[in-house]
């Protein structure tokens, strides 16, 4: 296994919309000599001669008094540049949401939102898109919802005729 080697180059612009309110515009790309990947039913880390990751992500924030809005969406095209197909577990566009509040006495709640489009899994298979929500914690550390998965992303079961028997199961 060699180490990674990259290089990458980024194009920004950033838009003051208002007192409170700010957007910004990256093209990136960046090119990977012996990319560390994980292949097989065992997880073999190898390595990718060379990769490519080419995107655009699009960046706003709002904060007014004690409300904060931030997000980001992403679009992006990560290939083996010698065989031309898509890295594995990659997905092409993704989307991130995070509100915050801050009170008086200077305690925060907030809550974030991911999600993510299909990728490419091992054996041709296909990762279906999941999204994601945490409630952050309080400052006096009380927690109501860590993770709520809308749609669970994989649990391994296709590597195992006997995986969904056994987990079936387990819940029931």
């Amino acid at each position: 296994l060699q180490p990674e080697r990259s290089s990458s180059a980024e194009l920004g612009i950033d838009w003051r919309l208002g007192a409170a309110q700010d957007l910004g515009l990256s093209l990136y790309q960046t090119r990977i000599s012996d990319l560390i990947a994980f292949e097989g039913m065992d997880f073999q880390a190898v390595n990718i001669n060379r990769a490519v990751i080419d995107g655009i992500e699009l960046d706003y924030h709002f904060a007014h008094g004690a409300l904060s809005i931030d997000g980001n969406a992403t679009w992006q095209n990560a290939t083996d540049a010698d065989s031309g197909e898509r890295l594995l577990r990659r997905p092409d566009r993704k989307i991130n949401l995070s509100l915050g509040y801050r009170f008086g006495n200077q305690a925060t709640v907030g809550c974030e939102a991911s999600a993510y489009s299909s990728r490419p899994d091992f054996g041709g298979a296909s990762l279906a898109g999941y999204a994601r929500v945490d409630l952050l914690p309080t400052d006096d550390g009380a927690l109501r919802l860590l993770e709520l998965e809308v749609t669970e992303p994989s649990m391994f079961l296709r590597w195992d005729d006997a995986a969904p028997g056994r987990f079936a199961a387990a819940i029931a």
